[in-house]
């Protein structure tokens, strides 16, 4: 699965995937990556990979990794001038860019902001909403600022069990001998470079320079691997609030899958962006492996809500918007029928058609999903009803309508 061309999966034979010891966001080994480079390397920076590498480097800044996080110098972010979607046009309600440090994110989804002292922003600094978020369509979200942790009372320190991952080579208090990036006393430790780079999953490169080889680096497309960020609740666990899961977590849904077998790899490019270059960005489709199963009574059928168009494929059913990244919760309800709608698309695949509700899957302490009577597996409020609710051009459903259909869809005409 090393080249970035398309391969059929059928009679291949995949690894299990390695998920001992792999534990919660702030439980995560603080090092990241970085803790199993070769012997004495030192970090080069990805401007050095780019030298050699200039392909997979354009490819790579076109990415969601490398903008995870953003320093600033008194002006705007720069992203990717590919990214049509990308990009953070004024500072939050009472601040100036020379106020602020450090932009989270941004790029995909939304952003928060770390000021000077090296905390990050919340709402009650000013009185007004401190995260950014970025257009929505398939929900109908316009781009502009909103709530983000309206109750707290104190600005965040921006800790190594959150900057992790989002940087390159992080370094805790403890790793770096007490020290914090650029000295911000809010910060809890170091790292080698802002976003998550070449080197945040290969390790570092210095040693890679002279004796260029696979064996001076790390190459890992493993879910272990993938899951030591996106695996937030660790990888036995899958978060959730609100009914909805938490974003960053699909290695820990694939492997809470059939798909257990596979690498993150095998259907991701991970070179290349999934929301800005899909084509490219996804090396197998569903119907590569699953070829005896076609679309049924959904082929061919255009979605239209507003201004988003989707023509539905497997993953408008098997992959839905059944995640929550920045959202608040009353916007995630779609529909009298109370269908569900988040702003990322679940890895879980699995669909539950007992007609049950996400709600009634989560934990006693509503923070986990628990497995129903088919096991751990999307409800249909989150898989059909996120179309079927008369906000679009699909007809309405209700869960209950929708639990007689479900179970012989792939057989309809």
């Amino acid at each position: 699965m090393g080249t970035s061309v398309r391969m059929q999966l059928s009679g291949a034979v995949f690894a299990v995937a390695v998920v001992a010891g792999i534990t919660g966001c702030g439980a995560l080994p603080q090092s990241g990556p970085a803790d199993r480079p070769v012997a004495d390397a030192v970090y080069i920076g990805a401007e050095t990979c780019m030298t050699c590498h200039a392909n997979l480097q354009s490819d790579h800044r076109l990415t969601g990794h490398a903008h995870a996080l953003t320093a600033l110098r008194g002006q705007p972010p720069v992203f990717d001038d590919r990214a049509a979607r990308a990009g953070v046009p004024e500072p939050p309600p009472g601040f100036g860019w020379s106020d602020l440090a450090l932009v989270i994110g941004g790029y995909t989804k939304g952003a928060n902001f770390v000021d000077r002292d090296g905390r990050v922003l919340i709402d009650s600094a000013t009185g007004q909403p401190v995260q950014y978020r970025l257009e929505h369509a398939p929900s109908a979200t316009s781009a502009g600022f909103a709530a983000f942790d309206p109750d707290a009372v104190t600005t965040q320190p921006y800790g190594a069990d959150c900057f992790q991952c989002h940087t390159t080579g992080p370094r805790s208090l403890e790793e770096s001998g007490q020290r914090r990036y650029q000295n911000r006393p809010g910060i809890g430790g170091t790292f080698a470079q802002a976003g998550v780079q070449c080197e945040a999953c290969h390790g570092p490169g210095s040693r890679h320079i002279p004796a260029p080889g696979p064996g001076e680096l790390t190459v890992d497309g493993s879910a272990a691997a993938c899951g030591r960020c996106h695996a937030s609740a660790g990888l036995d666990t899958l978060a959730v609030a609100g009914g909805f899961l938490l974003g960053n977590q699909q290695a820990a849904e694939m492997l809470a899958t059939k798909h257990v077998l596979l690498q993150c790899t095998s259907c991701h490019d991970p070179h290349v962006s999934v929301a800005y270059d899909r084509d490219r960005a996804i090396r197998n489709h569903c119907t590569d492996c699953h070829r005896d199963r076609d679309l049924a009574g959904h082929q061919g059928k255009i979605f239209v809500r507003g201004d988003y168009v989707e023509t539905l494929a497997c993953e408008s059913c098997h992959m839905p918007f059944a995640t929550r990244t920045l959202f608040s919760a009353g916007a995630d309800v779609v529909g009298d029928q109370g269908g569900r709608l988040g702003d990322g698309r679940s890895h879980l695949v699995k669909i539950d058609t007992t007609g049950d509700r996400f709600e009634s899957r989560q934990s006693a302490d509503g923070a986990r999903l628990q497995p129903g009577p088919e096991g751990m597996a999307l409800t249909l409020d989150v898989v059909c009803l996120r179309c079927h609710n008369a906000k679009g051009s699909a007809f309405a459903l209700s869960v209950t309508a929708a639990a007689q259909i479900a179970p012989g869809l792939h057989g309809s005409p």
